[in-house]
């Protein structure tokens, strides 16, 4: 293995996955929410006009990854490095084509679609009735009890402003970002830590042990249906689920297949059927990010805590989900990832998981 080339794909692509949700995520979230619902009090529907940082210039970086994506000698730790590479430069297409007619295009290409199949199974989850937790918690105090568990870890908890999830791990800035918008429940501090801290940052701390730099990194479909079904899937083993929030999982694909064929307010509408309006804006807001103002279309990533759900299920029917922690791998990397002559076995196990 070529020890030069995984460190270099590993930087250039780190440095795209930093930029990802920061140029995907609007700017003005926050502002257009509330002229939002402003606008339905006056019968006027006013589409969200959200606007988005600038996209980063990376040539140096987009070399490297270029050159890495035509490996073809492809040994096991080849593959990583390659699929890595390839995947980085999808996303970095992806940030391009923000608010532009391609970003649909470029988002289905990276991280796949709801299939009309998932959409009903979506569909029959959120038609359900369930009732809403206690929401009593505030970003500050969500901060201070997630501390706790970061201990040790090298991360720590920050209150961040234009977040379209609750919260979310910034590898780079070695920070798990609490959204200063959000009123959590009294579950949401256990969710939290199974979801953000034992998957998330376990898996990228495992990772970053590893002799192949690029396995604490990586990006795509595949990928993201494991890291996102298995947090979810944790959570139910870890008993710190809720319907509520299975029910937001759905929620989130259904929203993709509605979002292909209509626009932000005939989506929010949809959704409204079977969310408060609160959370129905919330997750057209996610499911419409990069779109352009009153187009069709997704950022389809939201899809796979659903579908990767599934599939997780199904892997541990089979494999013990400990091989998931090795580092940002994918379920079908963990079946060949413990052929490296140099593997180092992962450090930090979800205490559920531990035999």
């Amino acid at each position: 293995m070529n020890k030069k080339e995984d460190y270099e794909v590993y930087s250039a692509a780190k440095k795209i996955e930093e930029k990802l949700l920061e140029s995907i995520n609007p700017i003005n979230g926050s502002v257009e929410m509330k002229k939002f619902f402003e606008s339905i009090k006056n019968h006027e529907y006013n589409e969200p006009e959200f606007k988005y940082s600038q996209s980063p210039k990376m040539d140096k970086e987009l070399i490297t990854l270029s050159l890495s994506a035509k490996i073809t000698q492809k040994n096991i730790e080849e593959k990583i490095i390659q699929s890595r590479a390839i995947n980085a430069l999808k996303d970095y297409e992806l940030i391009n084509s923000v608010a532009t007619k391609k970003f649909c295009r470029k988002s289905k290409e990276q991280y796949g679609k709801t299939t009309q199949n998932e959409g009903k199974l979506a569909l029959e989850i959120i038609e359900k009735k369930i009732p809403s937790e206690e929401k009593c918690i505030f970003p500050k105090q969500i901060a201070e009890i997630l501390s706790v568990p970061l201990n040790g870890t090298g991360f720590t908890a920050k209150i961040e402003e234009e977040m379209s999830a609750k919260a979310a791990v910034n590898h780079s800035k070695k920070t798990l970002q609490i959204n200063s918008n959000a009123i959590f429940s009294k579950n949401d501090s256990e969710r939290l830590k199974v979801h953000e801290i034992e998957t998330h940052i376990f898996r990228y701390l495992n990772g970053e042990m590893q002799n192949i730099k690029c396995m604490s990194i990586n990006s795509g479909e595949e990928f993201i249906e494991t890291e996102e079904g298995l947090a979810a899937y944790n959570e139910e083993l870890a008993k710190v689920s809720s319907k509520e929030q299975q029910k937001i999982y759905a929620g989130r694909a259904y929203a993709v297949l509605v979002a292909m064929k209509h626009d932000f307010f005939e989506t929010f509408e949809e959704l409204c059927k079977y969310f408060d309006e609160k959370t129905a804006y919330i997750i057209t807001q996610r499911v419409k990010r990069g779109i352009p103002t009153k187009e069709k279309g997704a950022f389809t990533k939201d899809k796979n805590y659903f579908t990767g759900l599934a599939k997780i299920k199904k892997f541990a029917e089979k494999k013990q989900l400990t091989d998931l922690y090795y580092g940002k791998i994918t379920m079908k990397e963990a079946s060949f990832v413990k052929k490296f002559s140099e593997i180092k076995e992962p450090a930090f196990i979800p205490a559920h998981l531990r035999k």
